[in-house]
């Protein structure tokens, strides 16, 4: 079944009920029904909404429910040895695998300089999207960085082997790998999942399509939901034609259509429908509501990007303007980062604004400034839950952190610098990674040197020759090189390698010795001397402090198991954490992200901001009529997250990326008339 599910239209409900009416009553097993979504948040989300519509019917025992890649994290746990892996592998995150990829080009002869590793990294991941592994990439042998890729390709493969360590699109690649060398593997999931539903269908790429063909091959059960008009995400492999083409794949498809919205205002439907009906490819449908009928969206052309933050200011409170003159107040508020973490400033890695708030926090008294307006921002409350900020790029935020700053208005960026990608953060992440995979390449380089043992890149390269000619892994290798070699560098790395012995130790400890991880990660922070290289002394040392301080909140939620246990769970889930995932509405705060960001959301106030062309659509799409249609998608995405009033704000003049430019208001919203929207110059 194929259930083309319109925005706001209900399709988690859809899904939810569905796994709840097979239980109830059809009575199937829920050990029987396999639901797969994109994101961490989604897939919590159904479980608890199945948990509550069956009440507790079967003991707590429900459906296996998560994304596709913590799925095949499960299964590549159970099954991964008949393809030759460990099943202690590692999972490594972009910045690993930037590390690795930059060592095999050096090691291969590469300038980084020359060609940047991200590049090579993403011809790499979109191949392995593509089920195109190192020994069948073709590259075009009068290209250059395609005989790069191809060695590099090979080489990073190789090395992620030695390490029994995979990147994300591994967790999909070798699941497929392994269903299809091993048959008798599949034929156990089949035995196991006689019914698997996926969610947001047009987001999957081949590599899921193919598994998923693979995993309904025996029963064919598959039910399938999605949006071919929300598919905005081409750009990292997903493939919206599978969708389209999902009645040919399965010729005895139903298909049914969701068109009635429950969350927008009807002229809100009627802007996304109209904009929406320029694409070509898509399947006809119609958003309608039983909801009232509300007020025009708004487009709205003001003079430049600082005059566009400062009207929504102006919108979110203008209904508390009581005419009073300027005044100076003071405001406490906690600041959030990117990742919503209280306070949690990152020196290193954070702007100019972050250490603005930095200089001028004073316990919860963060900012006092002279108000230099008329509105008195202040003299009620306002629901800054109610509000977001959609931009087309990140490079957007600046000016519209510049400006909340300036009115002292608490506000929230999702898609920022990431907690977990925090220095501090990911060299504790590498400790626990390392005594979890003694082998962990990048893990044992990251940490190695952190804090200035007097370990330079001889000596590792050293440790290596030794290691492989031993068979051992890096840490049984670091203690036992001074036997074999001797010297002041061999020394620093007996030195670390006894460290580690002695930490992985503790922590792989069971019985009565068994720490709880959160007790683990203290004392490798304080045996390791990691947590007083980073206090310092400094106010950078102790916002530091703070992020390691966040991370063992984090890790608490595995403390009712053993460390040895605990670190394998929190890898696996730091490895799959997503954006999205950290957007918590809990604390009154304006939020601002990307409208790709903003998918599976909803508002009752939305301002789309940089409605230029060139802009909203982006300047790369302005010549492609695929991407082209790709952008008006994200537009309609955007739209649909608006439930009472919608405004479209574009700049005469706009600065970004340090050029003034003069665009055209965005072609999607130029020439639409009166029936759809109201204009506002300011």
């Amino acid at each position: 079944m194929l259930v083309l599910a319109g925005a706001g239209s209900g399709k988690t409900r859809t899904l939810v009920h569905r796994i709840a009416y097979l239980i109830a009553e059809k009575k199937i097993k829920p050990w029987n029904i396999l639901a797969v979504t994109f994101t961490n948040k989604a897939a919590n989300e159904m479980k608890n909404r199945v948990e509550d519509l069956l009440s507790g019917m079967f003991k707590g025992s429900v459906p296996f429910m998560g994304t596709f890649h913590s799925v095949c994290t499960r299964i590549l746990r159970e099954d991964i040895e008949s393809i030759g892996y460990n099943r202690s592998f590692v999972i490594y995150d972009t910045s690993d695998q930037l590390a690795l990829l930059r060592r095999v080009m050096k090691e291969l002869g590469y300038s980084t300089k020359e060609v940047h590793p991200n590049k090579v990294l993403g011809m790499i991941s979109s191949s392995k999207n593509q089920l195109i592994g190192s020994a069948d990439f073709k590259s075009d042998e009068h290209s250059k960085i395609g005989m790069l890729v191809s060695r590099a390709y090979t080489r990073y493969q190789a090395e992620l082997k030695n390490a029994n360590a995979l990147d994300f699109d591994d967790l999909i690649m070798k699941t497929v790998e392994l269903f299809r060398v091993h048959p008798n593997v599949l034929a156990k999931y089949h035995a196991r999942w006689h019914y698997l539903l996926i969610d947001e269908y047009q987001d999957i790429n081949y590599a899921q399509y193919v598994w998923s063909k693979l995993l309904s091959s025996a029963k064919k059960n598959i039910f399938a939901v999605g949006d071919d008009c929300q598919a905005i995400y081409a750009w990292r492999g997903a493939d919206y034609h599978n969708i389209l083409n999902f009645e040919s794949d399965y010729p005895s498809v139903s298909v049914v259509l969701l068109e009635q919205n429950y969350r927008s205002t009807q002229r809100i439907l009627n802007l996304g429908n109209r904009v929406i009906k320029e694409n070509q490819f898509q399947k006809d449908k119609a958003l309608w509501t039983e909801n009232e009928l509300g007020a025009h969206p708004f487009v709205v052309e003001v003079e430049n990007e600082y005059s566009e933050a400062e009207f929504i200011v102006r919108t979110i409170f203008s209904s508390r303007d009581n005419g009073k003159s300027a005044q100076t107040e003071e405001i406490s508020y906690a600041y959030e980062d990117s990742a919503g973490n209280a306070n949690g400033i990152d020196t290193e890695t954070s702007g100019i604004l972050d250490k603005i708030l930095r200089q001028n926090r004073a316990g919860s008294k963060l900012y006092t400034r002279q108000m230099n307006t008329k509105i008195d921002l202040f003299s009620q409350k306002v629901d800054l839950n109610n509000y977001v900020v959609l931009y087309r790029t990140n490079a957007q935020s600046r000016v519209l952190e510049e400006v909340m700053l300036e009115y002292a208005i608490p506000y929230r960026l999702i898609g920022g610098i990431k907690f977990y990608e925090r220095k501090e953060v990911k060299d504790m992440v590498a400790f626990l990674s390392l005594i979890h995979n003694p082998r962990d390449t990048v893990s044992f380089e990251r940490i190695v040197n952190a804090q200035s043992r007097g370990i330079g890149p001889q000596s590792v390269r050293l440790l290596y020759e030794f290691s492989a000619k031993q068979n051992m892994n890096y840490i049984e290798a670091a203690c036992a090189i001074a036997d074999f070699i001797k010297g002041a560098k061999v020394s620093a790395l007996r030195a670390f390698g006894v460290l580690m012995r002695s930490l992985l130790e503790v922590c792989m400890a069971k019985g009565s010795r068994a720490l709880s991880l959160s007790s683990a990660l203290d004392a490798i922070g304080k045996a390791s001397g990691y947590y007083e290289f980073v206090n310092d002394g400094t106010d950078e040392g102790a916002g530091r402090m703070e992020n390691l301080k966040e991370l063992k909140s984090a890790v608490k939620k595995y403390d009712g198991m053993p460390a040895s246990e605990g670190i394998a769970e929190f890898l696996h889930e730091v490895a799959l954490i997503a954006d999205i995932d950290s957007y918590n509405a809990e604390e009154p705060a304006l939020t601002l992200m990307t409208a790709h960001s903003a998918k599976g959301l909803e508002f009752p106030c939305v301002f789309m901001v940089g409605m230029e062309d060139g802009l909203f659509p982006h300047a790369a799409s302005m010549y492609s009529p695929n991407e082209l249609e790709e952008e008006r998608r994200l537009c309609y995405v955007g739209i649909t997250r608006a439930r009472e009033k919608l405004y479209m704000v574009h700049a005469r003049t706009r600065t970004l990326y340090g050029n003034t430019m003069f665009n055209l208001p965005s072609q999607f919203i130029r020439d639409l008339s009166d029936d759809f929207v109201e204009r506002v110059y300011t």
